[in-house]
């Protein structure tokens, strides 16, 4: 039996190829999932709306003030907004929950010189992370910021600072999900075009046999449009396995996989599988 396998580009810790009666093997291709197919997914809302997001509510509740902070007429929308006018003062919301790995974005109007920074804490309240974003406008103004949170972050708020010690108006805070921003890595030799020195193997590629089958020595075929191909001939009642090195992931991110195989003569089945593995 002969089989051909012909791989693009792939992500993932192990990539596990297990064959049964076949012969040959093509490529495989892993990817982040898109982000409605994970359990994380998180509506996309504002975060914030049941926080006094607009300081539409008397002395401003749900927000930790500092002095010089306090409730304004000079609105964007509404009856309210919040007035800041001692430099680094600020008010900070109540903390949200939030996933690791994920961007969120937060949005304020802003008439003045001010600043908006969404604040990542762990699950003890420890500060893992911040961004920030300034602006000094004279008329109100949209200031947004995309955050993104890191490995062990918890919760988010969003604080709202001056700049200066001139009188700066914050109105309709939001903080929204975005999408998974982790960068997935790429399997080495993903496209098996990089062979040993005695073009008996794809390099970074493991392969092996039960004690039922054999298969001999792989080739590399160029074929049109595709490049190389590993080529394996196996008479096997058991099969074998074809295994990608190990490389990193990210926990709590669904990774899906593509492999092209093409049988060239014979039948055959077999398992296409991700394989994760702990740091030890």
């Amino acid at each position: 039996m002969k089989i051909t396998f012909k791989r693009s580009t792939a992500w993932m810790l192990c990539l596990a190829l297990l064959i049964g009666l076949f012969a040959g093997v093509p490529g495989a291709v892993i990817t982040k999932a898109n982000a409605a197919e994970t359990e994380a997914t998180v509506e996309e809302k504002n975060l914030l709306a049941d926080y006094n997001p607009s300081f539409e509510e008397y002395a401003i509740p749900n927000w930790t003030i500092t002095p010089g902070a306090a409730q304004s007429s000079e609105m964007a929308a509404g009856a309210w907004s919040l007035k800041i006018n001692v430099k680094d003062a600020a008010a900070t919301s109540e903390s949200v929950a939030v996933a690791p790995y994920w961007t969120y974005n937060a949005s304020v109007q802003v008439k003045g010189a001010g600043k908006i920074t969404v604040v990542f804490y762990d699950a003890e309240g420890a500060v893992v992370a911040e961004e920030s974003k300034e602006a000094t406008t004279t008329e109100w103004q949209a200031l947004t910021v995309a955050a993104n949170a890191p490995a062990g972050a918890a919760t988010a708020a969003v604080k709202l600072s001056a700049t200066t010690a001139e009188a700066v108006y914050f109105d309709n805070v939001a903080l929204t999900t975005g999408d998974v921003w982790v960068t997935a890595p790429t399997v080495p030799n993903a496209g098996m075009e990089e062979w040993n020195a005695a073009q008996t193997r794809p390099t970074s590629w493991n392969v092996s046999t039960n004690a039922a089958g054999t298969m001999a020595t792989p080739v590399a075929e160029e074929v049109e449009g595709r490049g190389l191909v590993a080529t394996y001939n196996i008479e096997a009642t058991q099969g074998m396995t074809l295994r990608t090195a190990q490389f990193d992931v990210t926990p709590g991110i669904a990774y899906n996989a593509t492999m092209d195989i093409m049988v060239a003569s014979g039948t055959f089945r077999f398992q296409f599988l991700i394989r994760f593995y702990d740091a030890d």
